[in-house]
């Protein structure tokens, strides 16, 4: 446990870094409420996802629980894009038991379509941040 979250200690540095990564995140209002570790340990991530959300290079959204896009969760995953044209975007998915990578186009070519789709039924930004300050109110 110690080991995986110093790796994702690291990790975070390259969102802090003189030349940083780009960020976009959508992430589930249900998670929010989710007492991961308690209620001091679920506020201070609430806390840093507020901060997070104010950095330049960092877009983060909350898809709003009643949406119907909900549904269409199946798990997390995530887009890598390149700067350089010639390099093929990759998605990245976890699951209980295995990592999966998917670069056939076609693939991509779905998870990008389903990225739109939420960026579109998510709470903008600034709704977003309030989604995220009001989970953090009922943690009192």
């Amino acid at each position: 446990m110690d080991a995986q979250i110093d790796v994702r200690r690291e990790r975070r540095k390259v969102l802090t870094r003189e030349n940083p990564l780009q960020l976009w995140v959508i992430i589930s209002e249900s998670v929010l409420y989710h007492r991961v570790g308690g209620k001091e340990v679920m506020r201070e991530q609430l806390e840093s996802l507020v901060g997070d959300s104010r950095r330049q290079n960092v877009e983060l959204q909350v898809l709003p629980r009643e949406d119907p896009m909900n549904a269409c969760l199946f798990g997390p995953f995530v887009i890598m894009s390149f700067p350089t044209s010639g390099e093929t975007d990759i998605i990245y998915a976890e699951s209980p038991t295995s990592t999966l990578y998917y670069e056939e186009e076609g693939d991509v070519d779905t998870y990008a379509t389903l990225f739109r789709r939420l960026n579109m039924a998510a709470a903008n930004v600034s709704k977003s941040r309030e989604l995220i300050m009001g989970a953090i109110e009922e943690m009192v």
